[in-house]
C-alpha cells in the first residue's frame, strides 16, 4: 500500500521569489545613471539576483565601477565579452534592451 501512495507524489521544485523586472530596472537605471550604484553596492550582490545574466551583468558593473571606468552599454558589453560571458547574458541587443526598459534610475 504504501508503494501505491509513493506513484501518486509528484516532485515539486519551489522556485524562489523573484521578479525579473525588478532585475531588469536595477541594471537599466545604473547604466543611466552610474551614481545609483553608490547605494546598490552595499545591500545588492551579484548572487541576489534570480537571472544568471543579470548577475554577470551586475558584476561586470561593478568591476569597471572599481576601476573608475563609466558604465554604459559599450564598456559593460566589452567587459561581458572579455570574460566569453557575451552569450549567457543575451548578447549585445539585450545589454541595449536594458536601457530602454527603464526611463529614469530614481526607482533603484
Amino acid at each position: 500500500m504504501a508503494r501505491a501512495k509513493d506513484k501518486n507524489v509528484t516532485s515539486t521544485t519551489k522556485i524562489p521569489p523573484h521578479n525579473i523586472e525588478a532585475e531588469q530596472a536595477v541594471l537599466g537605471g545604473v547604466l543611466i545613471n552610474n551614481e545609483a550604484l553608490n547605494s546598490l553596492m552595499d545591500i545588492l550582490a551579484p548572487g541576489d539576483f534570480y537571472r544568471e545574466a543579470h548577475a554577470f551583468l551586475y558584476e561586470g558593473m561593478l568591476e569597471l565601477y572599481t576601476i573608475g571606468e563609466p558604465i554604459d552599454v559599450i564598456t559593460l558589453s566589452r567587459t561581458i565579452a572579455k570574460k566569453g560571458l557575451t552569450e549567457k547574458t543575451g548578447g549585445n541587443e539585450y545589454l541595449a534592451s536594458l536601457v530602454d526598459a527603464v526611463s529614469t534610475s530614481a526607482g533603484i
